[in-house]
Order: C-alpha cells, then structure tokens, then sequence
C-alpha cells in the first residue's frame, strides 16, 4: 500500500544519500573518521544563522516541485489538462536529471577549488561543466520535441496526449539554466546560499504567482510560460549572474562560449532525430525504441565527445587502447 511505497522511498533515500557518501568519502579519504558528536554553542549558532537561508533554499526548491500541479488543479483545469502537464513537465524533469546530477556531484569538487582560492582551475571547470550540460540540454530538447509522442504512448498508452506549446515552453529553461547548474551548485556548497535564496524566491514569486494569473487568461499555456520566465530570469539570470561575481569570474564570458557550443548542437539534434524518427523499423513500440536508440547513439556520441575537455578525450581514448 502508499505505507509501503513511502518506506521503499525513506529507505532508498537514506541508503543513497546517506550509506553510498559514506562509502565513497571513505574510499577516497583512507584516513578520514566520520563519527557522531554533539556540536558545541558556536557551531550551533553558526548553523542557526545559516538555517533561514538554507531552510528557504531547499523549501522553495520543493515548493516550485508541487506547486504548479496544486495551482492547475485550483483554477479548474484538470482532467487531460492536468495529466498532459503533468506527464510532459515529468519527462521534462527527468531528462534534465542527469545534467542536475553531474551538476551536483562536479559543484561539490570546485567548491573545493574555490576555497584553496584556486581561480583559473575553478573558473576552466565552470566553463567545461556547462558546455557538457548545454550539450546534454540540446540533445534533451530535440529529443523529447521530435519523439515526445511516442515517449507519451510508451508511458501512458494514449498519444492523444501532450501539448507541443507547453513541451517547448517547458524545455526554454532546460536551456537557459544549463550553464549555470554547475555554478549554482558550487556556491550552495560553498556557502554562499543568501542570493540563491533569493533567487528561488524570485522563481515562486514569478512562476506561480505569474502562472496563476496567466492561467487564468491562457489556461495551462499561459502556466507554462510563466514557470519558463521565472526560472530563466531567477536560476539563469540572478543567480548565476551573482554566483560568477561572489566566485570572481565572468559568466557573460561562460555563456556565450557555452552558447556557441550550444546552437550548432541543438541544430545537429534535432536534424538526426528526425532522420532517425523516419528509420523504417516499423510503427510498434519496439520499433519506437529503436528510432531513439539510434539517434541517442549517432547524436550523443559526438557530442557528448567534443564537449569534454581535450585531455578528458585523450584520457579516454587511452584507456580504450589499453583495453583492445
């Protein structure tokens, strides 16, 4: 039952979060003891002051999570509206998971660099981190924009589904926001939480206070538009923008390089995932599978191999010498 569900979540987040950090901060740190103890008055008055701003931080992040679907079901537009925004805001989400994921794990590495005050190592691994995520943006966005209905009649068995006004109002901030997950996540880790408080302030403020307006005007379109100019102004605009100024370095300069990267790679995309949705595989789910595994594979694979860095590539391509 939804107990049993809830437990499997706890758990999973506990082992994942909890035991595998566990793990790999010993394997990496031989030397390193992690043990309980009872923090003395300074460290909890330091950890009180710092509490408002990561309490705002992390409790609007999960806010903007729930509240556009609360706020779409109070204006009176659910049914297939809702399941439609639902479904096609959920496969947005998990396509922009990975990029958030390496995000996390890289910011968490150069908020190291930008305490030892090392400054051309953090700012060459700011503008490395958001050509890769700008490239896995691009292939995201060409890929839930050509095959999205076959993405929805594999998820939800009714293509009927699906909006392509609110899918690509939807993939606007995957883009925007890209180059700055990287930085945002280095400056959470090196706390520097105040602005990126705000800025996720900005993002409800704009985003569901926009879209409540806007929905009433433009329904579920006029929702999504709104979500799409409020994280672009506040995590693609303000945050990122005070992020690079706390960390000394420029992110007009990381942008533009990373928007240079980006355009001919969106265009690449989206050219071979339509080639590829045309592959005569047949029109059945396996079929379907095959198109995008194609694609995935001729697409991604350049890509994804001119983002890395020069020695990243020649690291690799020693390492399958080695093998073969």
């Amino acid at each position: 039952g939804p107990f049993a569900v809830a437990m499997i979540y706890l758990l999973t987040t506990i082992v994942i979060s909890v035991g595998v950090t566990i793990l790999d901060l010993r394997k990496r740190f031989a030397d390193l003891s992690i043990a309980p103890i009872r923090p003395g008055p300074a460290p909890v008055a330091r950890g009180a002051h710092a509490l408002r701003w990561y309490g705002t931080f992390f409790t609007v992040t999960n806010l903007m999570q729930n509240a556009p679907i609360l706020m779409i079901a109070a204006l009176g537009l659910s049914g297939p509206l809702l399941v439609t925004f639902t479904v096609q805001r959920t496969m947005v989400n998990f396509a922009r998971t990975i990029a958030a994921s390496i995000s996390n794990a890289a910011g968490a590495e150069l908020s190291v660099l930008a305490m030892q005050g090392n400054k051309a190592a953090f700012a060459s691994g700011i503008t490395l981190l958001a050509r890769l995520n700008s490239t896995l943006a691009a292939l995201a966005i060409s890929g839930l924009l050509v095959f999205s209905k076959q993405l929805i009649t594999l998820w939800t068995g009714k293509p009927e589904l699906g909006s392509t006004a609110v899918l690509s109002l939807l993939l606007i901030p995957a883009a925007i926001v890209a180059p700055a997950l990287a930085l945002q996540q280095a400056a959470v880790l090196s706390d520097k939480l105040k602005l990126q408080s705000q800025a996720a302030l900005i993002n409800v403020i704009v985003g569901v206070g926009g879209g409540a307006v806007a929905g009433m005007y433009f329904g579920i379109v006029g929702i999504a538009f709104a979500l799409a100019v409020g994280e672009s102004i506040a995590i693609g605009g303000f945050a990122a923008r005070h992020a690079a100024r706390e960390f000394g370095i420029s992110y007009r300069t990381v942008f533009l390089q990373t928007t240079m990267f980006f355009m001919p790679a969106l265009a690449w995309s989206l050219v071979t995932a339509q080639l590829a949705s045309s592959l005569p595989f047949g029109s059945s789910s396996v079929g379907d599978i095959a198109r995008m595994a194609v694609w995935a594979l001729i697409a991604g694979s350049p890509l994804l191999w001119l983002s890395i860095s020069a020695t990243m590539r020649k690291s690799i391509a020693e390492r399958i010498r080695r093998k073969f």
